[in-house]
């Protein structure tokens, strides 16, 4: 029995802070374990600390939670993905620090708010404090959908992960817009899905279209197009 409590034990951390991440600030929260056991519910009123995102704002917050303790594995940290790079100084930061950093979905912090704390007020500290919540409750569930731990990359793999990224990111508006195009003309010119594959149809159509915007220009062109 000793043995189930020590292993169950070792899955949680002293404490859990939950960063919510801006353009020019952040802002976290750090709770003790003990808190969330609380029927009070004290942690929705934990204290939070708002600082720069720059590197002094880094290191006021390192001094934060060196406040409740020196030791790195003590904390378990959760952040959002919030505006794709504004929390990656950061997040190489702690990791390189010591701190264990997770990273959740933006749509599971609100379901989890809403859905299972009941909480339809929104704000930075309050979503501190439900992330830091999500974080402890990750560590009851560690099969917890919707979060995963961040590693420390070297500048290259950085520069290589952010270069993909952009790619996919470039291609998936991409596609969208031609979707877009392609709802266009079924509308505008439905005739065309009788002679062009409009789904694969490349700068030929595009040209087309240029020279003869409407149905109307198209009639009056003679048999022989030059495009």
């Amino acid at each position: 029995m000793d043995k189930c409590l020590y292993r169950d034990s070792d899955r949680f951390h002293d404490y859990y802070v939950g960063i919510d991440i801006g353009y020019k600030f952040h802002e976290a929260s750090c709770i003790p374990k003990d808190s969330f056991y609380d029927r009070k519910q004290s942690w929705k009123k934990s204290e939070t600390i708002k600082f720069n995102s720059d590197g002094d704002g880094i290191c006021r917050l390192l001094s934060f939670l060196k406040s409740y303790s020196a030791e790195p594995s003590n904390f378990c940290l959760l952040l959002e993905p919030t505006g794709g790079y504004f929390g990656y100084v950061l997040i190489q930061a702690m990791i390189k620090a010591g701190y264990q950093v997770n990273l959740v979905e933006n749509r599971a912090v609100k379901d989890f708010r809403e859905k299972s704390l009941g909480l339809w007020e929104k704000s930075d500290a309050i979503d501190c404090r439900v992330m830091a919540y999500l974080a402890f409750q990750k560590s009851l569930t560690p099969s917890l959908f919707g979060i995963r731990m961040m590693e420390y990359y070297q500048p290259l793999q950085n520069l290589c992960k952010a270069i993909a990224a952009d790619r996919w990111s470039t291609q998936k508006q991409l596609n969208s817009r031609k979707r877009q195009f392609q709802q266009l003309l079924s509308v505008t010119y439905p005739e065309l899905k009788t002679v062009f594959d409009i789904a694969k149809a490349g700068i030929a159509l595009r040209r087309l279209i240029k020279k003869y915007p409407t149905l109307r220009d198209l009639a009056g062109a003679s048999e022989e197009v030059n495009i």
